[in-house]
C-alpha cells in the first residue's frame, strides 16, 4: 500500500528544472537510500523491512533514465529534469544531485537515491 502511496506522488509531480550539471556528473545508478513521506523519514533499513529496498533510478548518458519504484518507467532525463509519460500524460520531477545523492522532491514524498556506481 505505501508503495502504490510513493508511486503515485512520484508520479503526480510536476514542475520544471534549471540544473545546469554536466551529464557526465549525474549519469549513474542510483538506489533507493531513504524517503520522506508526510513528514516521517524512511531509512535504508526500512526499506528493507518495505521491500521497497531494489528500487532505483538509472540516469543514462544518452538522456534516458528508468526509474523502478515497483513499476519500471523509462523517460529522459536533463539539467535537473526528469520527464516520461504516465497513462499518455506527460510528467516532470525535478531532481538535485548532491556528491553522490540524487534527490526526487514531489508533493507528497522526497526521494533520496545513493549512487551506486
Amino acid at each position: 500500500m505505501l508503495a502504490l502511496i510513493l508511486g503515485i506522488s512520484l508520479l503526480t509531480a510536476c514542475g520544471g528544472g534549471d540544473g545546469n550539471t554536466a551529464v557526465s556528473k549525474e549519469a549513474g545508478f542510483y538506489a533507493l537510500d531513504s524517503f520522506t513521506y508526510d513528514g516521517e523519514t524512511y531509512s535504508a533499513e526500512d526499506l528493507k523491512e518495505l521491500e521497497m529496498d531494489g528500487y532505483y533510478i538509472e540516469l543514462n548518458a544518452d538522456g534516458k533514465m528508468e526509474l523502478d519504484m515497483g513499476d519500471v518507467i523509462k523517460g529522459t532525463w536533463k539539467n535537473g529534469v526528469i520527464s516520461y509519460k504516465e497513462n499518455g500524460e506527460d510528467v516532470i520531477n525535478n531532481y538535485t544531485l548532491n556528491g553522490d545523492y540524487l534527490t526526487i522532491k514531489t508533493p507528497g514524498a522526497d526521494f533520496v537515491f545513493k549512487r551506486n556506481s
